[in-house]
């Protein structure tokens, strides 16, 4: 059920039909806390795309009741945590946030958890104007990502390190950024 919510986001470019099909997840008190926060990290993402807010607060809200005891919960509970933080909140508890879930998915070992929670905390962080510390965890993240010829995921770190750089008014590096995301992503 949620995969295919992600797909009409991700794939079918349908994000309002996979934000109602996410929030219905994240609200249903009868699924499990680990269905019910997956499908709340979905609806924080597709919310804060579609500068939804009303629903971002509502499931942030209900989401943080939510006692997880396994790892992996929270580390997507933090996700959640960190996309409302940084859209609505505090841009300093985001980035806490990021940092915390980091940790979590370091000890998980998880590539996948790693490389999102990576760039999760890239977010907050730009917010800030902490561009050192952003662009460090953008190029492990795709080092990471690289490692593990996951290339469609890697194109999508190096498009974010290409952003970063061009903020920064430096125009030659993210251009070598964008070329290198236009690379793997024709892979």
């Amino acid at each position: 059920e949620l995969l295919r919510t992600e797909l009409l986001w991700r794939v079918e470019g349908d994000p309002q039909g996979s934000l109602d099909r996410a929030l219905l997840c994240a609200f249903d008190a009868a699924a499990s806390p680990r269905h019910r926060v997956r499908a709340a990290l979905i609806a924080a993402m597709t919310s804060s795309q579609l500068a939804r807010y009303a629903e971002l607060t509502k499931v942030h809200g209900e989401i943080a009741a939510i006692q997880c005891s396994e790892l992996e919960d929270r580390s997507l509970l933090l996700g959640v945590a960190t996309i409302y933080h940084s859209e609505l909140g505090s841009l300093e508890a985001a980035a806490a946030f990021a940092e915390s879930r980091i940790a979590i998915e370091r000890e998980l070992g998880s590539v996948s958890g790693l490389a999102h929670a990576l760039g999760f905390a890239v977010v907050p962080l730009r917010y800030l104007g902490e561009f050192e510390r952003a662009i460090h965890l953008a190029r492990e993240s795709l080092d990471l990502l690289e490692r593990h010829q996951m290339f469609g995921s890697t194109a999508h770190a190096a498009d974010v390190l290409s952003g970063l750089f061009l903020e920064r008014d430096d125009v030659p590096a993210a251009r070598e950024w964008l070329d290198h995301a236009e690379r793997l992503a024709s892979r």
